[in-house]
């Protein structure tokens, strides 16, 4: 039996000791009837080791005046605080329940109403913490009781400190808490404000929703480094079904840097307020559109067991971080940095301000900077190795573009190609490997046309003589430079900035939207230069009224759009405004070929009635003569009301789609030959190479598994 249990039925402090009901690693806490007062209460009685440290007392005191401070219905009071018989005390309410810790392992997470109520109850009494300057420093389930009623109770002060100890004691450097619910600014042992409560909060709200740590790891250490480096997890996607109110909440308490939380935890409560009443979650999400995706849902809950089965295994084989402690954090930080360290790097921050350095995120968007930089080379790299296959010596001067010309190079050396698409081969795998969603169908029918349009640039390229590889790869390169702003390529331009700007128009940051509806704006433009000739006339106002139209209602869209639509989309009316300018512009010169196709009707209908003429004449001329009463011969003659009915002209409308068939096999030849001219397969190429890349960083910004940016 150890000492402090020679105080079961003792008198101690005023109160009558019935038996212990807790034991921690600063001491025991017992159940005991007070004397004076009449009523069951808590003491907390510091551990006779620790009670050898002044350190160790004025850490246990401190909680007692700071919470002797604070009277409110969701905190434990305080009746009495100090010593007897050497041994340091604190005297509080007895709550009859348990810690939120205890109910979650025994009985799992709990529903979204239940723990946001508990999280209110919490908030409120943060709120009244907060207002005397009093910075709780470890909240957690651990340290919230539920009592009889359903109410929480915020418990164990014992790290909380006023604002004006803060500032003295930050600057030992000192890190103090739980690892899986400390605040970033904790465990840098940056300045430490009411805000890092607010962060434990939101970690502790995760913590009801999932029974699961956000960041978890082997050590302490590895948890301080997630909670500093990656990012959070999505609970969507571990909880299929979450309303997206719960991710918000959950993303912003939990923000790294501080400014951009919840700034007070009255703001916090009241957006849990806010979102509990069904009416205010209506009004907010009344645009958002419910679309059953089963195969989606399925997934989801997929990942989501997988990870639960992973926490699982990790539970059963491997170490989970302990609690820290404040001397245990200090000995494991010790093995990295010392404490003169430390010191250095809090003094250097107070000095530089609200330039609080965290070289664990610097050190996380250098990675990913890398990992652009990497991609950006390896796409690069294999542009350049289609084009050198391309290149290669053929057998025969490339005189037309047709599939023996496009084979030549391949036919021509079949190992030195091969060599060379082997290594396209690797690089093109090298890309999906950096990428973070690793292979998906766009991304991989984007590399795949670079590789195809760079090797088309190279072998049908009309050079004049036959070059060697380099040589040839240099003339193509210099043609596309040459020809890079040229009216003839404008159409992969227009192409390009269409999808770009669609795709940038339906993000939610308005410096990204801008670009995109400017760039769809411009694939209007460019298309309008391109099909615009001397030709066209203003008298199809309607048409050209519907895409000014059609333009217009897409840049609204962009700018009005809260959730993804199917019809309702910005990228559907920037389409139709291109479309609607192409078959503008185009028709003036569809009816100057329906004119052209209709005089080769004309002929080709007189040149068959001619035929059928002089058919009928010679049939004539083989049957045997006739003769009238009179013995003359009767003459025959051509029925040529017969042969009208026989061979009739075209009409309008087939003459119509004959000439604009032929419209659009003139388009077609006429960029297959300009392209081949001024490279501009090169140039379509690039711009495909250029929209990869941007799709890549797109991914690295909005990936959440793996800690990107």
């Amino acid at each position: 039996m150890t000492e402090q249990d020679t105080l079961l039925g003792t008198t101690f402090a005023g109160c009558k000791i019935l038996k212990k009901i807790g034991q921690g690693g600063m001491g025991a806490v017992y159940k005991a009837q007070h004397l004076t007062l009449d009523k069951t209460v808590c003491i907390k009685v510091l551990a006779s080791n620790l009670s050898k440290d002044s350190r160790n007392i004025d850490f246990f005191m401190r909680e007692a005046r700071s919470v002797a401070k604070l009277e409110h219905p969701n905190i434990v009071q305080v009746y009495n605080f100090g010593e007897d018989n050497k041994a340091y005390y604190i005297v509080m309410s007895y709550i009859k329940g348990q810690s939120l810790e205890a109910v979650i392992k025994e009985t799992g997470a709990f529903s979204i109403e239940k723990a946001s109520d508990l999280i209110i109850d919490v908030l409120e009494g943060l709120e009244h913490a907060h207002s005397k300057a009093i910075i709780h420093r470890d909240i957690k389930p651990a340290n919230i009781l539920l009592d009889e009623t359903g109410k929480a109770k915020i418990v164990d002060f014992g790290l909380a400190r006023s604002i004006t100890e803060e500032k003295e004691l930050t600057m030992k450097g000192e890190m103090i808490g739980t690892a899986y619910f400390m605040s970033p600014e904790q465990c840098l042992a940056l300045k430490v404000d009411h805000r890092a409560d607010l962060y434990s909060v939101g970690v502790t709200f995760f913590y009801l929703l999932t029974a699961r740590y956000p960041f978890d790891g082997k050590t302490s250490i590895e948890v301080i480094h997630k909670q500093v480096s990656e990012t959070l997890p999505n609970i969507i996607r571990i909880l299929p079904g979450t309303p997206l109110w719960v991710s918000h909440i959950l993303e912003k308490s939990m923000t790294k840097k501080p400014e951009d939380r919840y700034q007070t935890a009255a703001e916090l409560k009241a957006d849990f307020i806010k979102y509990k009443d069904p009416e205010n979650v209506k009004k907010l999400y009344s645009s958002e559109i419910s679309v059953n995706m089963p195969e989606l849902t399925s997934w989801m809950e997929n990942e989501a067991q997988e990870e639960n089965s992973k926490e699982t295994s990790l539970k059963k084989s491997e170490p989970r971080a302990q609690i820290l402690k404040p001397h245990k954090i200090h000995a494991e930080i010790s093995e990295e940095k010392s404490a003169a360290d430390i010191e250095h790097d809090m003094l250097k921050a107070e000095n530089a301000g609200t330039k609080e350095t965290q070289p664990k995120l610097q050190l996380t968007l250098i990675n990913n900077v890398i990992k652009i930089a990497m991609h950006l080379s390896l796409s690069l790299s294999i542009m350049a190795v289609f084009i050198l296959v391309g290149s290669l010596p053929t057998k025969e001067m490339v005189t037309t573009a047709n599939f023996q010309s496009f084979l030549g190079p391949l036919l021509s050396d079949p190992l030195k190609s091969g060599l060379f698409i082997t290594a396209g081969i690797g690089l093109v795998m090298g890309c999906i490997h950096i990428k973070p969603r690793k292979m998906t169908f766009l991304y991989t029918v984007t590399i795949l046309l670079i590789a195809l349009f760079s090797y088309v640039a190279g072998s049908l390229a009309l050079v004049p003589g036959n070059f060697d590889m380099i040589s040839k790869t240099v003339f193509v390169l210099k043609s596309a430079i040459e020809n890079l702003f040229a009216k003839n390529n404008i159409i992969p331009y227009a192409v390009f900035c269409l999808i770009m700007g669609s795709t940038l128009s339906m993000k939610d940051d308005w410096k990204v939207k801008i670009i995109g509806i400017t760039l769809s704006v411009v694939s209007v433009n460019l298309t309008y230069r391109y099909f615009m000739t001397d030709l066209y006339t203003d008298t199809d106002r309607l048409m050209l009224g519907l895409t000014i139209a059609s333009l217009f209602i897409g840049v609204i869209v962009s700018i009005s759009r809260q959730t993804f639509s199917l019809l309702i989309n910005p990228a559907l009316f920037f389409l139709l405004s291109n479309l609607l300018i192409f078959f503008v512009l185009s028709g003036p010169q569809i009816t100057l070929l329906t004119g052209e196709v209709a005089k080769e009707d004309k002929l080709r209908v007189w040149n068959l009635k001619m035929e059928e003429t002089d058919r009928q004449l010679q049939a004539f001329a083989s049957m045997m003569p006739e003769y009238d009463f009179e013995g003359k011969p009767i003459r025959k003659r051509v029925d040529r009301d017969a042969i009208d009915v026989k061979i009739k002209p075209a009409t309008a409308r087939e003459l119509k789609r004959i000439a604009t068939k032929r419209y659009y096999s003139i388009l077609l030849l006429s960029f297959k030959e300009i392209a081949l001219k001024t490279g501009g397969f090169l140039i379509i190429s690039l711009l495909l190479l250029i929209m990869l890349n941007i799709a890549f960083i797109d991914e690295i910004l909005n990936y959440r598994k793996e800690g990107y940016l």
